[in-house]
């Protein structure tokens, strides 16, 4: 069996601020097409010691070593496909395009759920945020599962 010598190494990136990505409850992607890693939403320090739910984007280019924030319009109250900040989502790589899904989303006195059980797609080309109804339109979806309540009674 061969023996590895394997060491931590400290990169030094360049490009942003480091408080801008300090973050958690995040997710990361590998896009190949552009050899970088891409982050979303998450938790990050707001003032003094409170955090906030984020929804903001960074692209790592693993080349350069270089941190770039992706700005995209943030149409909230029209467009129902562009996602408010999140935590604890999924997110992945297909084809061209970022698929997010779900997370804690909760914001107090504006939305009553916690979470978030819809799926965003971004064209990461044309850096913006589509209609998932381009995938086609249907009502097969069965999430979230309907929850049965039964209840035992004991004599």
């Amino acid at each position: 069996m061969p023996e590895f010598d394997e060491k931590w190494e400290e990169i030094k990136p360049r490009g942003g601020k480091q408080l801008d990505v300090r973050v958690v409850a995040h997710t990361t992607v590998y896009h190949p097409f552009t050899n970088s890693l891409i982050v979303y939403g998450g938790i990050v320090a707001g003032v003094a010691r409170f955090s906030k739910l984020s929804d903001r984007m960074f692209a790592f280019q693993l080349d350069n070593l270089h941190w770039t924030e992706i700005h995209y319009t943030r149409e909230h109250l029209r467009e129902k496909f562009v996602p408010r900040e999140r935590a604890f989502h999924t997110t992945n790589v297909f084809g061209n395009y970022l698929v997010v899904f779900g997370g804690y989303s909760h914001r107090h006195n504006k939305e009553e759920i916690c979470y978030d059980n819809q799926m965003y797609l971004y064209h990461l080309g044309c850096h913006t945020w589509v209609n998932p109804e381009i995938l086609g339109k249907t009502n097969e979806s069965r999430y979230p599962k309907q929850q049965v309540l039964t209840r035992f009674v004991i004599y």
